[in-house]
């Protein structure tokens, strides 16, 4: 099941917790848009993916083979958390396994992070929320 498609940006991993258990993936603001347009996935059991991505596409894993692959071979835990899959403009496909993710606009600066801010600041203008 397709959740967010984004083919046409790169996303770079910009920074991960692993207290909080939580990942953000960015596309920066380029000369076609004015802002950031960020990912945050947590809570993050356990990830596979590069740390640039050209165009991202995100699904929930249902296929129940592929399931039990995953839960063999890389111990993903289904019982607490979501199986997502994360497909690239080249067709490649890239695993997380986590709870919930969301999809932001923002005017950080590159290498600015709402994971790291204390007290906590939003991560934006919300346009999606997977739970």
């Amino acid at each position: 099941m397709k959740i967010y498609s984004d083919l046409e940006n790169v996303y770079i991993l910009v920074d991960y917790h692993p207290t909080h258990s939580q990942l953000l993936l960015r596309s920066m603001k380029n000369q076609h848009r004015n802002y950031n347009i960020d990912i945050l996935i947590k809570p993050v059991f356990f990830l596979s993916i590069p740390t640039k991505i050209k165009g991202i596409e995100i699904s929930l894993v249902t296929d129940e083979a592929l399931i039990n692959i995953l839960k063999t071979n890389y111990d993903f835990d289904t019982k607490n958390y979501k199986i997502f899959s994360l497909v690239d403009s080249h067709k490649r496909i890239h695993y997380i396994n986590a709870s919930v993710f969301g999809v932001y606009h923002n005017n950080f600066e590159t290498a600015e992070s709402c994971l790291e801010k204390v007290p906590y600041v939003s991560p934006g203008e919300c346009i999606l929320w997977y739970k």
